[in-house]
């Protein structure tokens, strides 16, 4: 029934809930087939402008009761993460203090923002090519805006892959 629609366009669009089309509960499943597939050609026809960061970036863990090092204010860019079982940081990988654990090596996009909280399909839309081009992708959200990265070996393959997909690269 309808819950197996909304499923497949929460799953397509990235986000927790169905989009308002799908919401309705008369909806006969013939017009849900027709919905979803409308969902996705907006998803695959709606095209992104990306700016690629200069810097190379590290993703660091440390204790989760470890304090916010300083060395990070010195990063054009960084994100700061605490949870229960770490404390993540993704800065500059020129900056991160020796013995550090870390993964070095990525190269950031950011999407050209600012997004509005609904829309839906933006990080599918980036992700999805890339996925299926066997590339990683670790994301970052903001208030205003997405970012992900990839390791510096795949940043050729990812410039590729999206401009192929219509995204343009600024």
């Amino acid at each position: 029934g309808n819950d197996q629609f909304n499923c497949y366009c929460r799953l397509l669009a990235g986000s927790d809930s169905a989009c308002l089309l799908c919401r309705q509960e008369d909806r006969r499943e013939d017009e849900l087939t027709s919905i979803l597939v409308e969902c996705i050609k907006k998803m695959k026809s709606k095209t992104r402008s990306l700016i690629l960061l200069a810097d190379r970036l590290a993703v660091c863990r440390l204790d989760p009761d470890s304090a916010v090092p300083d060395w990070i204010d010195r990063s054009a860019f960084y994100s700061v993460t605490r949870t229960e079982e770490e404390l993540t940081i993704i800065c500059a990988e020129a900056l991160v203090a020796k013995g550090t654990v870390s993964e070095t090596g990525w190269r950031c996009f950011k999407v050209e923002g600012p997004l509005d909280f609904s829309e839906i399909g933006i990080i599918f839309s980036l992700t999805q090519p890339l996925a299926q081009n066997r590339v990683a992708v670790f994301v970052i959200s903001t208030f205003d805006t997405d970012y992900f990265m990839v390791k510096e070996k795949d940043l050729a393959k990812t410039i590729d892959v999206l401009t192929a997909a219509g995204h343009e690269i600024i």
